[in-house]
Order: structure tokens, then C-alpha cells, then sequence
């Protein structure tokens, strides 16, 4: 998919045989679509995959002149599990309210680094004294010295409870945080690439290709390649607006959206919640 203009432009399908795994068919299927692209004359300046071990071998060893994102949201997510994983250890619960705050601090870093990997990672790694409540340092090599949230006054509580240098949170904090292949890795977000959009397409492409019925190869083919016209021939088409006033939708000539809501896991089994805080407005 290009960034720009959010179209299809290649894809290609792999069908499982003996002694080759999924995992491996991702490489072969990216190399083909790669290929097919530079053979067309079309020039990439820049690939977006997720942390995928044998395609970022492939891209750097094959195809070093394209430069190698990965997606910010598969890499938050990882972080994310990993803190979730360290908060259940013993003495490291004060991690726990800290999970969602960091996860938002590395796609706050990712978008405001300008392009510079140097710049992100001064700003990520700002987060092991902001936990701490220190929100001011000197760094020569970075002009980032301070947290650019509002100063916080001493006399209002914060909901989440500070970490103490030698306590064992923060020692499971900063273990994560100056990991040398997660700094390695971070430096690949600095454009701030993600993959939502191509998420969107695959959502769409269940239309066409049910997951649970079975398909020959080459309807697999063909149903993908309907999928892919659906997509671009909608991807720049306007929003839908009210054209007729009732009492679920705006006035007229407003934008309009699906409405859903986000289910809780109670119990083990899924609830809806109908609260307004748990809505979400899809644009149709």
C-alpha cells in the first residue's frame, strides 16, 4: 500500500506446502512484491513491516538502498505486553498505572522527532526521570532537557504513584527501556510509519475472502484482486452527510457515522457497554 495515496499497489499470494511455514511464506510473498514494483520502475524510498526477523534480513541484505520502518503500532504493542508482563511480577505492581502512560509517550516521541532517531530516543528515554518525578536534566547531546507536559504543582496529588530509583519497578522499567535491541529498534520509528490503513484493507478483504471457507489458489488470487479495486476505487471517496434531520443524527449537512460500542470482558464473557465514554463514531 502506498503511504500517500492509501492504494493497493501489489500483492502477493502463497500457498502452504510441505516444510515451509507461514512465518517463511512472508518473506517469499514480500520479496515478489518488491519485485514486481522495481521491475515496473517504480521507486520506494521507504519500506513499513512489522519486527519481522527474516524480512528485515531480507530488506537489509537485498534491498539496502530502501530504507526500513517499522510500524509503530506493532511496536508500542510489544512494549505494552511486555510492562504488563513485568507489572505482574513481585514488588513491581506501581508499574501497572504506568503501562498506558509510556505506551502514549513512544507515539507521542515517534511524532514529534522530526525524522531524527537521535532526537526520539533523547525523548523516550526521558521517561525513566519522569517517573521518577524529575522533569528537568542536562543532556549535551540533545536539546530536549525538560518534559514539555505543564509544570505540576506540589500541592495537587497525582493518580499514579512515583517510582523510586532503587526499587524494583523502575529496575524493570529501565531493564525494558535500555535494552540495546529495542534502542536499536526504536530508531526505525522515527518517521512515524504505521499500518493502519493496510489493517483497514484486510478488514475489508473478508468480504471477499471469508476466513472460514476454502478457496483454490486461484480464487484466492482473484478475490484478493477484487478486494484491492474495492479499495482504491473508495479510498478518496467523501464522507456521507445527513441529508435528512432525525433524532439519531445531526443536522443536515453534518458528517456522518456508524455508531458502536466497546465491549467489556466480565467474567469471562463479553458485555456491551452502552456508557457514552465507551462510543465510537466510524465515519461512513
Amino acid at each position: 500500500m502506498d503511504v500517500e495515496t492509501n492504494k493497493m499497489l501489489s500483492f502477493d499470494t502463497q500457498q502452504i506446502g510441505s516444510g515451509v511455514s507461514s512465518v517463511g511464506l512472508e518473506k517469499i510473498a514480500c520479496r515478489n512484491a518488491l519485485d514486481y514494483l522495481l521491475s515496473n520502475y517504480v521507486k520506494i524510498f521507504m519500506i513499513c513491516t512489522d519486527r519481522h526477523v527474516a524480512i528485515r534480513k531480507m530488506l537489509r541484505e537485498e534491498y539496502s538502498d530502501i530504507k526500513h520502518e517499522f510500524d509503530v503500532w506493532h511496536l508500542v504493542k510489544s512494549i505494552g505486553k511486555t510492562l504488563l508482563a513485568a507489572s505482574k511480577r513481585k514488588q513491581c505492581n506501581d508499574l501497572t498505572e504506568w503501562i498506558s502512560p509510556i505506551k502514549n509517550h513512544i507515539w507521542w516521541s515517534g511524532n514529534t522527532c522530526k525524522k531524527y532517531p537521535d532526537e526520539l530516543l533523547a525523548r523516550l528515554n526521558s521517561v525513566l526521570d519522569h517517573v521518577r518525578d524529575i522533569h528537568t536534566w542536562e543532556d549535551d547531546n540533545s536539546q530536549y532537557t525538560s518534559c514539555k507536559h505543564a509544570v505540576l504543582d506540589e500541592e495537587v496529588e497525582t493518580p499514579k504513584k512515583w517510582l523510586d530509583e532503587e526499587g524494583a519497578s523502575f529496575e524493570a522499567l529501565k531493564k525494558m527501556i535500555k535494552d540495546n535491541r529495542l534502542q536499536k529498534d526504536l530508531r526505525q520509528i522515527s518517521y512515524f510509519c504505521h499500518t493502519g490503513d493496510l489493517e483497514v484493507f484486510h478488514s475489508a478483504l473478508t468480504k471477499y475472502r471469508p476466513k472460514r471457507l476454502h478457496f483454490s489458489a486461484n480464487g484466492m488470487i482473484a478475490r484478493t484482486q477484487l478486494a484491492a479495486l474495492d479499495h482504491n476505487f473508495n479510498v478518496n471517496r467523501s464522507q456521507a452527510v445527513v441529508k435528512k434531520q432525525c433524532e439519531s443524527s445531526g443536522p443536515v449537512g453534518t458528517p456522518r457515522y456508524n455508531v458502536a460500542y466497546q465491549k467489556l470482558e466480565r467474567n469471562g464473557s463479553s458485555v456491551l457497554s452502552m456508557s457514552p465514554q465507551n462510543r465510537i463514531l466510524f465515519p461512513q
